[in-house]
């Protein structure tokens, strides 16, 4: 493989879902490989090399200057993940630095104003280590501490907990020490490259070195021996500075791509926030279709990503809900109508004891009504207009009744929009109470919550499943009347209006939400005229299968990078 090979594939690659981070990491991959720049048969060979590194550490610690270290076992055949270039070599990582070590495990006392100790907590982004933020420790404790391992330019600080092997290199010229929570790997000038070792140390090779080495306690860890038996893959000392050129020259190329690709991302939220703002604001039908016809047409530029269209089914239902997304008809019957059949239907079912009688809610106030309601529309107390009641509570003591054992829904069976079905329970109820609980086709079931997701979820029953039944964490509303269409119902207390009310009246803990049957019944409801409903829910559906079909173009595109950079990769590493 040769460098304009990779570059034909660097689009591939970068367009990929997390295409860059990939590309990086491909591209220390091919490094630490003899993958990505050529080899030179002038090269000293790294057997040479490693050979001239074991002579000089025998001499400083025959002078004392460094501490003796213990011989490691030579790299076996099945330790090596791969076959490397002629001139390369398999050794430890110990076998190439002066040291690798960390300092006394006992938090020296922090000052004001001293020496940096520096943590993982202090690493920043790229390879760079916060100094001044960093713990401070006496001259005292530095001057003790330092005897053992001390950090200088060139060093790698290796977290051994934790965050492991988010590594840095040392480029800076300064005092300061590492926590013993890193191994400070010392690298031997003059023989190794410290940028080629860094770059190994943040390789995929390191990653799967320590995953075979990690202890996995309480706290997972590598210990410095582990790191010492890492083992690595040894350049001519020429190749290393060469490699090293050219992963700096393939970053700086990924950063630009990077930096081009988070430009044009805002320049696509910007425009698609545009053509949003354009659907949201349309005045008359034609200004609407006109805003449909620019975001249906130009969604490959407004948009990159699958998860965008949730936003653009939002605005849909937002449309929809306001009475925005389809014209108002002066012939229609008038909302009014179908709230007073359901009013004189609440009457007679209550007068024959079919339904519970409640006390009658108090009227709206101006200011509850969430908008200005379109010509023809009234507001209503949700339970007013429809039959909301809980289900089956678990538990109950039933000895001495005739019971059955019923399907019944949970909160996990009501999705938003949707019922999910393939997990059914069932619960042991009295056989007189079936025709309470049991589900009939149309019923609009919400979730009463638990974390802010299940917070008034809804979703129609259409008589899935025979005999089925609810519990009491979800509400079961019934239309008082045909003119009532559930899928309208489904539509509001899902839509972000809905929503919104829901999340102001429940009750709430960190991470937990849940509305009462009180609360469900005091939701202000708008209701249109029962055919603008229908017209409504048509229009929805049509929009919403454009959404459909704009995600899944997006998603096409997405497994063809995808497809494209998993065939570049695999060409690539051969």
């Amino acid at each position: 493989m040769d460098f304009n090979t990779f570059l034909e594939n660097f689009d591939a690659l970068a367009e990929a879902t997390s295409g860059i981070p990939k590309l990086r990491a491909l591209i220390l991959d091919l490094a630490v490989r003899g993958k990505l720049v050529p080899q030179n048969p002038e090269d000293e060979p790294a057997e040479l090399l490693r050979n001239q590194i074991v002579v000089e550490k025998q001499n400083l610690e025959k002078s004392k200057k460094i501490a003796k270290q213990r011989s490691l076992t030579p790299v076996q055949d099945d330790e090596q993940p791969y076959l490397l270039p002629s001139n390369w070599c398999w050794c430890r990582w110990n076998d190439v630095v002066l040291h690798i070590g960390d300092i006394d495990h006992k938090m020296p006392t922090e000052v004001s104003e001293g020496i940096p100790y520096v943590s993982p907590r202090d690493f920043k982004e790229e390879n760079t280590i916060d100094f001044k933020g960093a713990k401070k420790i006496s001259y005292e404790d530095f001057e003790r501490l330092k005897r053992k391992v001390q950090p200088t330019k060139g060093d790698i600080i290796f977290p051994r907990y934790g965050t492991i092997g988010e590594n840095r290199l040392v480029e800076v010229d300064m005092d300061f020490l590492a926590s013993y929570s890193c191994a400070v790997i010392k690298n031997f000038n003059g023989y190794i490259e410290p940028k080629y070792s860094y770059y190994y140390s943040i390789s995929k090779l390191v990653k799967s070195e320590i995953e075979r080495y990690t202890n996995k306690t309480t706290q997972a860890n590598v210990g410095i021996q582990s790191i010492q038996n890492f083992i690595y893959p040894l350049p001519p000392l020429a190749e290393q500075k060469r490699i090293v050129e050219k992963v700096d020259e393939l970053m700086a190329l990924c950063d630009r791509y990077e930096a081009a690709k988070q430009t044009r991302d805002k320049l696509r939220q910007k425009l698609r926030g545009s053509a949003i703002a354009s659907l949201m604001n349309a005045e008359t039908d034609e200004a609407l279709d006109a805003a449909w016809a620019i975001m249906r047409d130009n969604w490959h530029n407004l948009s990159q990503h699958p998860e965008d269209v949730d936003g653009l089914r939002q605005v849909v239902i937002q449309l929809a809900v306001e009475g925005k997304l389809v014209p108002q008809d002066s012939t229609d019957e008038p909302a009014s109508f179908v709230i007073k059949r359901a009013l004189e239907k609440r009457k007679t079912l209550t007068i024959a004891k079919k339904i519970s009688k409640r006390e009658p809610q108090p009227p709206l106030e101006e200011e509850e009504i969430p908008f200005e309601l379109p010509s023809g529309w009234e507001c209503i107390r949700f339970g007013e207009i429809t039959d909301a009641v809980s289900g089956v509570t678990k538990g109950r003591k039933l000895a001495g009744r005739e019971t059955a054992s019923y399907p019944y829904l949970r909160v996990a069976n009501v999705q938003r929009w949707q019922l999910d079905l393939e997990v059914m329970k069932e619960i042991e109820i009295p056989v007189e109470e079936l025709d309470k609980y049991r589900l009939q086709s149309g019923d609009v079931l919400l979730t009463e919550g638990g974390d802010w997701d299940k917070l008034g979820r809804s979703a129609i029953w259409q008589g899935e499943i025979e005999d089925c039944i609810h519990q009491n964490h979800v509400f079961r509303a019934r239309p008082l009347d045909h003119g009532l269409l559930p899928e309208w119902a489904v539509m509001f207390t899902n839509s972000p209006v809905g929503r919104r009310y829901f999340e102001s009246a429940a009750k709430r803990t960190t991470n937990l939400a849940s509305i009462n049957m009180t609360q469900l019944r005091f939701c202000p409801f708008p209701v249109p005229p029962e055919e603008e409903q229908k017209r409504i829910v048509a229009k929805v559906n049509e929009l919403m299968k454009l959404c459909d079909q704009l995600e899944a173009s997006l998603r096409q595109r997405q497994q063809r990078a995808e497809s494209l950079a998993a065939s570049a990769i695999s060409h690539l590493i051969i």
